[in-house]
């Protein structure tokens, strides 16, 4: 096998500069879209777009006392992970619920026959 060398910043590579982003820093609206069901009203700043990811997304929530992310469902056509930076939120699977922490990551295989059909709350404003 042929291997050569490429410079990382080389012309006509694609290279773009790469800014970080630090989520401790990041400021969410705070402006609740009430087109969304009761239950489900969230606060959230996208991330992918911030970092100029175009093949993996990223989304920093906040969930207000009872409202969850979205309605419990599998993933198509993706893996999702969720890694909870802050508060203790709930993750109800069929296994049942079970309340997270902060560090705990969780990952979402896709598909319907993986194990892992899930909903996300946030029972309460204790450990926030």
């Amino acid at each position: 096998m042929r291997t050569r060398r490429v410079e990382p910043n080389a012309p006509g590579l694609g290279f773009a500069h790469m800014d970080p982003f630090n989520l401790f820093d990041a400021t969410v609206p705070q402006e609740v879209d009430e087109s969304r069901p009761e239950g489900f009203r969230r606060l959230h700043l996208s991330i992918g777009a911030l970092v100029g990811a175009s093949q993996i997304g990223a989304t920093l929530y906040e969930l207000p006392p009872g409202q969850r992310i979205c309605p419990y469902h599998y993933e198509y056509n993706n893996e999702e992970w969720m890694l909870v930076l802050e508060g203790r939120p709930t993750l109800r699977t069929p296994s049942g619920e079970r309340e997270l922490r902060p560090g705990d990551v969780v990952a979402f295989p896709e598909g319907q026959r993986a194990p892992t059909p899930r909903s996300i709350v946030r029972m309460s404003v204790s450990g926030s």
